[in-house]
């Protein structure tokens, strides 16, 4: 391993260990990077190789190069992602915003927290901003930081099915804003499972069991009832009767020999289908998508919407905006995320805005969850808007007071 060693200011740990590596075979501007944080009085390393180095400890930043030479740079994300904690990462490049992009983009696809990039010749005094930034971030944490919590265990397929059977099954209610003037213009109808000892669980606690155990099809059910109570108590706060109310179905609905599966349904619940909205997850879409096509037709010739949820993620593609009868169409907050802090995809999500609405389609831009990211929506021009930022789901007292509170007093 060729190690080139500067002893400074270490926030963390002994005396002697480096909290910042910079990896890279351009030995030049890796020593020039190097000289630069440890003249800011940070404890650096160059090396060649970081396998050895992760023998015997873990970085606090990393500083990659992405350039040809002897060392892979495509091995580094495995080897961060196996790290606890992940050590925050730099990237260096001098081949182009794209390939840093999507560099960028794959590490933080498995959780890996890219604090920088930046293009060949680094400037100095931004990496040392951006390396300093995040070791003081680091040594402010430490003393507060809280011990992980252990993941919930899994709750046994027949405790699930029975708690559907007895009707635990509760609608929570998210709200759309039209980003124009933020008004509220319907609600996405989330699934939740009251436990008798464990309160409110999320879908990622039973959904999967439900599905593996075929009960999809009774948990669609419950939540059509579920939103045709929940349109009926909320109709006071919608005088017009427009707003929309957005259910997800699952992937194993008996679509292909009863394409009238959800109409009957829908009719059975007492639900008016013009408020309805289908909406279909990404990993809902299976690759038979005639069979979607039918059931999915069905639902907008019976007056209701079609929305496409997850859109430019998997399975949720371009093909599939000629391919289904959508009405509307939901951006994955992904492309949000980006956009904060890349002006190429800043622009992307410009470009998929204008592309539903030039389709005929509503679009929405979902994740919303900060100021900025709801003035880049509103930058982009997206019709619709749905995130915490905007509001979180609640039960149906929560949202009642929720719009009792958002009501002016007459």
């Amino acid at each position: 391993m060729n190690v080139v060693k500067f002893v400074g200011r270490n926030p963390r740990g002994a005396a002697g260990t480096s909290p910042v590596v910079v990896l890279g075979s351009d030995l030049s501007h890796g020593w020039d990077c190097a000289q630069a944080l440890n003249a800011a009085g940070l404890a650096t390393e160059y090396l060649h190789s970081l396998e050895v180095y992760l023998e015997r400890e873990t970085p606090q930043v990393l500083v990659l190069d992405i350039a040809p030479g002897d060392i892979d740079v495509c091995t580094v994300i495995p080897l961060l992602r196996r790290l606890t904690p992940s050590p925050g990462l730099v990237l260096l490049s001098a081949h182009g915003a794209s390939v840093l992009r999507s560099f960028a983009a794959n590490a933080k696809s498995v959780g890996i927290d890219v604090i920088g990039t930046l293009v060949k010749p680094a400037d100095p005094a931004l990496l040392v901003a951006l390396v300093s930034r995040r070791l003081e971030q680091d040594e402010q944490a430490l003393p507060t930081a809280a011990p992980p919590r252990p993941a919930p265990k899994p709750l046994a397929a027949a405790e699930i099915l029975n708690l559907l059977d007895a009707g635990a099954v509760e609608t929570f209610l998210q709200p759309k804003f039209r980003l124009k003037d933020l008004e509220i213009v319907g609600f996405e109808a989330l699934v939740r499972m009251n436990h008798p000892e464990l309160g409110v669980l999320t879908p990622a606690r039973f959904l999967d069991s439900l599905i593996a155990n075929g009960a999809g099809p009774a948990l669609t059910h419950r939540m059509l009832q579920g939103t045709a109570q929940s349109r009926k108590q909320l109709a006071q706060y919608n005088p017009a009767g427009d707003w929309t109310y957005a259910v997800n179905v699952t992937a194993d609905l008996p679509i292909q020999d009863n394409p009238q599966w959800l109409r009957k349904h829908v009719e059975a619940v007492g639900l008016d289908p013009a408020s309805l909205i289908i909406e279909v997850p990404e990993g809902t879409l299976s690759n038979d998508v005639s069979a979607w096509h039918r059931v999915l037709t069905q639902a907008r010739l019976m007056g209701s919407g079609v929305s496409l949820d997850d859109f430019g993620c998997h399975a949720a593609n371009l093909e599939r905006l000629l391919l289904l009868p959508l009405s509307e169409v939901k951006v994955d907050r992904m492309f949000l995320e980006h956009a904060a802090h890349d002006q190429d995809a800043r622009r992307l999500l410009e470009s998929m805005n204008l592309m539903i609405k030039n389709l005929g389609m509503v679009s929405v831009m979902e994740g919303i969850s900060s100021p900025e990211m709801l003035a880049l929506a509103i930058e982009a021009g997206f019709d619709l808007g749905q995130g915490f930022h905007l509001g979180v789901p609640l039960s149906l007292t929560d949202t009642e007071t929720m719009l009792a509170a958002r009501t002016p007093a007459s």
